[in-house]
């Protein structure tokens, strides 16, 4: 129990009055112990809030008497510690001060925030926007707040592009976080709002056209032989592996290698342009 809440003297009483229990409902999580300890609620101008454990529907409440709307929304926040308040959550915790005339900027956020208040606000107006299956999504990955501020940079045909990639994909959080950079990074070239994995590849391929064409040339030799570059194709130094477990293997290799020998100069010329 915050320090805010316990100097207002809260009283253990029992209602017969309607509760709202929607007007400050931010999360779907409750308070630990709330399934046997009476819930918390605040009267403010005669009416009775809930401010945490949403879910829970109890007649034994809690009462404190807060000086208002945001004080009783930033002891409510308190309640459940502001520091394990998620994006998604905060995002929630933004659009109630919307409604409630609340100045967000005097919430209890977390340092990370505070320090770029601005930058903040302006990453809650862009998510404001967001489909709510974005973010369900962030929620359930805690998404950090770095990659949260590069979806905030984008437009919204952007977002739907990357909110398509998660419907199809479920991707891991570091495949999300890699492909938000990629979005990121060639915004310019992606005019879709539909993900296409083999258009984005294109879209998003850093090779340079002579790389990608060896390549292509590399990936006809069937693996049979490989071929590696050490300094990311910046020079035409090659290892060619291949594996040998007997003569009759040896030999083949060495008929490929040279059948292709015009492929194997045209790597070499294309490297060399």
């Amino acid at each position: 129990m915050s320090k805010r809440f316990s100097a207002l003297k809260p009283s253990v009483a029992v209602f017969n009055r309607p509760i709202d229990r929607e007007t400050f409902r931010w999360t779907k999580r409750t308070l630990t112990g709330s399934d046997i300890l009476p819930v918390p609620v605040a009267e403010i101008n005669g009416n009775i809030y809930q401010i945490a454990s949403f879910e829970s529907v109890q007649k034994s409440v809690i009462l404190i008497t807060p000086g208002g709307f945001e004080e009783a929304l930033t002891l409510s926040v308190e309640l459940y510690g502001a520091d394990t308040v998620t994006f998604a959550e905060w995002l929630a915790v933004y659009k109630k001060c919307a409604v409630l005339g609340i100045d967000f900027t005097a919430m209890p956020l977390p340092v990370s925030v505070k320090k770029d208040i601005k930058r903040c606000l302006q990453l809650f107006t862009a998510a404001s926007r967001w489909n709510e299956t974005l973010i369900f999504w962030l929620e359930q990955k805690n998404v950090p707040w770095k990659t949260v501020f590069l979806l905030a940079g984008m437009d919204d045909s952007k977002i739907l592009y990357v909110t398509d990639y998660v419907l199809k994909k479920t991707p891991s959080l570091q495949s999300f976080r890699q492909f938000v950079e990629s979005v990121t990074d060639f915004a310019d070239k992606i005019n879709s709002v539909t993900y296409d994995s083999e258009t984005h590849a294109v879209i998003t391929d850093r090779r340079t056209p002579a790389h990608a064409e060896a390549d292509r040339i590399v990936n006809t030799l069937n693996g049979a032989v490989t071929v590696a570059n050490k300094d990311n194709w910046e020079s035409s130094a090659l290892n060619w592996n291949f594996v040998i477990k007997s003569a009759e293997q040896y030999e083949t290799v060495l008929k490929l290698l040279v059948e292709r020998r015009g492929d194997v100069n045209a790597i070499y010329t294309l490297l060399g342009e």
